[in-house]
């Protein structure tokens, strides 16, 4: 690369390859949009080009001559490359360094940034000095850059519309960091050149088109009006004398055909046409067309009901020509509808650029043609405007009639439009589904003809419309489907995330979560769209922090709780409570039959009947918690968050963190779903899926209906004996769906909601690949069902006056509560994605490790593993061998399992001997100690002699307990002929 400031490698580098100075020059030429898409698309360079011969060609494509170019150009069909520079210099009229410099400081890299600024010299003025703040000098000079403003601005047209080049304009002003008078003169250069609007000596409107910053680019010297129409005193000196002339005589006038013979003359003196530009640059480039017009200070002002009747006495037609960008189309919607009689001038897109928004744009689109030929281009637009006021009387027949243009122009403006859902999701070979929508700030909703005719009957009610109108709309065929078809379609964007935020919306305004808060907005600032039953029907407002997630001093995970009126979150919170009986019922024993103590009990409850942190319990109990409240509330913003990413994928599952003492205590009533069921206020639109259902795995069609519109797939209460592992893929990749009567499709893995279950039981099978891909949440058993193992029962609706969550109970404070809790979960989530918030896992582990080994597996082990022990009642007080700290044959062992289950519950070798170590781990025992493994270090292998007296090197299993047992005589390896009799087989 070479060394100078300014170098063409630099340039390249920093610009896309020379991509974005191409779309700087050619932006405006015909088809360089579509060219854009796709390089294949020619477009035509210069306006003269009969065809579109031109061609983008990428860096280092395999053409002649390319092979080894690291940047863009363009490629003159049988003819030469043009260069990034090449083309700015052609362009600009700049040779190569001043044109090399320029386009350093136009893209912003020259720190010096002196290319496009003007000189400006400041002092300080003293007390002597009377002008006033208001005074200001300008000093014009001789025009030499019009065509910055306009291709056919002339300096006559520019003085008739009091329009200068600036050589400098001084003013005084105080200095706020010295609060002094100051004296500010700025020179313009010739790469910085200024204009401005001077209609009067008070003031003067200032534009420096070269000013990267806006608000510089444009000013005012002087007193400012409160209102200007820049050209409209043009236009009143010029015809409003003549006008009123006609008037009187016709006030005058007393028989009917001299009159009319007035009137007549009177609307051709009339101008034929008046256009309301947006601009001062929108209005000369108008005016170069010769078009009599007017313009305002500001695109949001606009025409009013005094200055559109003084203009109607003396113009025939008046346009409006608005921007098409979204604030430009706003302002035009808004002078439609106020003057539905009013036309308006809709550029069309195509030939504005990719970035292109107003008239001035469009001009440039022609900037090489013709004058006569913008002309003519221009009065088809003209020919082809539209207007609010969709019905019209033939003044002969005296009959009234619909115009259809007319009509769909008022029902876009009213937000209605034909809309066609995702093809994805459709036959593509059928005919294409379609339905009518109508979009109010951002929001849609669908309606049908009916009810559009409706809406428009009773818009032109309330505009007080003869009722020969209203029984028009009523009985004409425009507003049947086959007529309203033709409408315009739109396509709309209804994501309401990003990778790092998540939208949801309320009656009264969106919020946005971010890791850095929650920012509640009005619906006009919404950029993108959302179906009016995706918005939660209470209203939303800031609430006070709920909680704060914090590290102590050893680095844990620890919460506070700050609010204590959240009832959603109090749930959670004894959701969590895993040391409750400690709390709850040991200080206060038998207390089922002591009344003392049963109210002893209640006042402590009462006092403490939302609390993570009660101080009976010990700091790790606390810690334990705080912990299991802050997973669930993680994993409440994980699904509440739709950006997945492929490295954290998850299947939420909720499960009991009690273990369970059989197959048949299933724990359940914990809470569990009502986790998902608060989840469902706010993602309204989930999947769901009976878990219990016996057909899960064999139903082709179980997601018939499944898109991406759904927020998340749901699976309540899985079945003991369905295995996860089901739906693994579902979690990490696109999901497959099968609809009954159509074409299956795949809704990929960024566009499907993610996943969360429920079960009463424990994950059977567990590996790295299970644990890489669930979540697990788990809730205490405090809230429970009366039974052998629980004194009393606790339902949800206990510790909330004995009403239910989300009921009608809930009033709109604590649905406000609710939600906002619900949305700090998400920013809890979004601020700690590198910090998987788990729950421990000591019981989940425990209850996994029981659901992986099989009660009936469990039962054989509880019975068969015994410890060594003398006889007592015997005699000789011998000793009955148990086998437990012995060495037990392998085959011996299953066998006996085996035998015991039956064909049912059988297991593979390898089965059994994982199940038999986790049966260990559970116990506390030492599963194979390491002292008496063979070489492989995985196994132990002794000899053993059968009962055949063949002798072989067999495996053995050897479980060793931490208890004392009775001793025994050392067990001795086996001789060539001795019998195992001390083995307990």
């Amino acid at each position: 690369m070479a060394n100078y400031k300014f170098n063409v490698e630099t340039l390249y580098e920093k610009t896309d390859n020379g991509l974005d100075i191409i779309k700087k020059y050619l932006d405006n030429c015909d088809g360089f949009s579509k060219a854009l898409e796709n390089d294949k698309n020619a477009f035509r360079y210069r306006d003269t080009d009969k065809s579109a011969s031109c061609y983008l060609v990428k860096n280092d494509k395999g053409l002649k001559g390319s092979i080894g170019v690291n940047y863009w150009r363009v490629k003159d069909f049988g003819g030469d490359f043009f260069t990034p520079i090449g083309i700015a210099m052609e362009q600009s009229g700049l040779d190569f360094y001043p044109c090399l410099k320029m386009l350093y400081e136009w893209f912003n890299l020259d720190g010096n940034n002196t290319f496009f600024t003007a000189t400006v010299e400041i002092t300080t003025i003293d007390d002597k000095d009377k002008r006033p703040l208001d005074w200001f000098n300008v000093v014009t000079k001789e025009h030499t850059q019009l065509d910055i403003i306009g291709t056919y601005i002339t300096p006559e047209l520019a003085k008739e519309y009091d329009f200068f080049s600036v050589e400098y304009y001084e003013k005084i002003f105080i200095n706020k960091k010295t609060n002094q008078k100051n004296h500010i003169k700025v020179s313009a250069t010739e790469s910085f050149p200024i204009f401005c609007y001077m209609p009067e000596k008070t003031w003067c409107k200032t534009y420096a088109p070269f000013s990267k910053d806006k608000s510089f680019k444009h000013g005012y010297l002087g007193k400012k009006p409160v209102r200007h129409v820049y050209g409209l005193q043009k236009i009143i000196n010029k015809y409003n004398s003549k006008i009123d002339d006609f008037n009187k005589q016709i006030k005058k006038s007393k028989d009917d055909k001299t009159t009319n013979r007035l009137i007549d003359e009177r609307d051709a003196y009339k101008i034929p046409n008046c256009i309301v530009a947006s601009g001062g640059t929108d209005g000369l480039n108008v005016a170069s067309l010769e078009y009599d017009l007017i313009w305002y200070n500001s695109e949001s002002e606009q025409i009013n009901y005094a200055e559109y009747s003084q203009l109607k006495e003396i113009c025939k037609n008046i346009y409006n020509l608005p921007d098409i960008d979204e604030q430009g189309i706003k302002y035009g919607y808004e002078v439609a509808e106020k003057f539905w009689n009013m036309k308006s001038i809709w550029l069309p897109k195509e030939k504005l650029g990719t970035n292109g928004k107003d008239f001035r744009d469009w001009m440039k689109f022609y900037k090489k043609a013709d004058l006569s030929a913008v002309k003519f281009q221009f009065g088809n637009l003209l020919t082809g405007a539209l207007k609010m006021k969709f019905f019209e009387k033939n003044e002969k027949s005296k009959r009234w009639s619909i115009k259809t243009s007319y009509l769909h122009y008022f029902l876009k403006i009213k937000g209605f439009h034909l809309y066609y859902p995702e093809k994805k999701y459709t036959e593509k070979t059928g005919v294409q589904e379609f339905i009518f929508i109508r979009i109010n700030e951002h929001i849609v909703e669908q309606y049908f003809p009916n009810d559009i005719r409706k809406f428009s009957e009773m818009y032109l009610i309330e505009k007080g419309q003869p009722i020969d109108v209203i029984d028009l709309v009523k009985n004409t065929e425009q507003f049947n489907e086959p007529k309203l078809l033709s409408m315009d379609k739109i396509v709309l964007d209804f994501k309401n995330f990003t990778e790092e935020t998540q939208t949801f919306f309320y009656k009264n305004q969106f919020a946005t979560i971010s890791k850095d808060g929650i920012e509640l907005k009005p619906y006009k600032d919404l950029k993108n769209y959302v179906w009016d039953y995706r918005i939660v029907n209470k209203n939303i407002f800031a609430e006070k922090q709920s909680f704060r997630h914090y590290k102590d001093d050893n680095c844990n995970d620890r919460v506070e709780i700050l609010q204590k009126d959240c009832d959603f979150m109090n749930y959670l919170i004894n959701g969590s409570r895993m040391s409750w009986r400690k709390e709850l019922e040991e200080p206060f024993g038998d207390f089922s039959n002591n009344k003392e103590l049963k109210e002893a009990k209640q006042k402590y409850h009462n006092e403490n009947r939302f609390n993570l942190s009660a101080e009976c319990l010990t700091e790790s109990e606390r810690l334990i918690q705080e912990k299991h409240f802050l997973n669930k509330c993680f994993g409440i913003g994980y699904l509440l968050h739709r950006y997945k990413i492929e490295s954290f994928a998850k299947f939420i599952y909720i499960m009991d963190d009690a273990p369970k003492e059989s197959e048949e205590d299933s724990n359940g009533r914990s809470g569990k779903s009502v986790l998902l069921n608060g989840i469902d206020k706010l993602l309204n639109n989930h999947y769901y899926i009976n878990g219990k259902s016996k057909n899960i795995t064999t139903n082709s069609h179980l997601l018939d209906g499944f898109t991406k519109e759904n927020d998340y797939l749901r699976i309540e209460d899985i079945d003991q004996y369905l295995g996860v592992e089901f739906f693994y893929n579902w979690v990490t990749g696109p999901i497959s769906v099968n609809p009954k009567t159509k074409k299956p499709y795949n809704v990929e893995f960024h566009d499907a909601g993610k996943m969360a279950a429920t079960s009463n039981f424990g994950i059977g099978k567990i590996n790295q690949s299970t644990l890489g891909r669930l979540f697990f949440i788990s809730f205490s058993d405090y809230y429970h069902v009366k039974t052998d193992k629980y004194n009393e029962e606790r339902k949800i609706s206990h510790d909330f006056n004995n009403k239910d969550l989300f009921s009608s109970y809930w009033d709109e404070k604590q649905w406000n509560k609710f939600y906002y809790f619900l949305m700090e979960c998400c920013q809890l989530y979004l601020s700690n994605r590198d910090n998987e918030l788990q729950a421990p896992q000591t019981n989940i582990h425990l209850t996994n490790i029981q659901a992986s080994m099989g009660e009936n597996f469990m039962n054989w082990c509880d019975s068969y593993f015994t410890l060594s022990m003398i006889d007592e009642d015997s005699a000789t007080k011998e000793i009955v061998h148990g086998t437990l700290n012995r060495f037990l044959l392998r085959d011996e062992v299953q066998k006996a399992y085996t035998s015991h289950a039956g064909e049912k519950y059988k297991k593979t070798a390898t089965n059994f001997k994982k199940s038999l170590g986790e049966y260990c781990k559970m116990k506390g025992w030492t599963f194979n100690p390491v002292e008496y493994l063979s070489a492989d270090k995985k196994t132990i292998k002794k000899p053993h002699t059968n009962e055949k007296g063949n002798r072989n090197i067999l495996e053995f299993f050897y479980v060793r307990t931490n208890e004392i047992e009775v001793t025994i005589p050392e067990q001795k390896e086996l001789q060539l002929g001795e019998r195992p009799d001390d083995l307990p087989f």
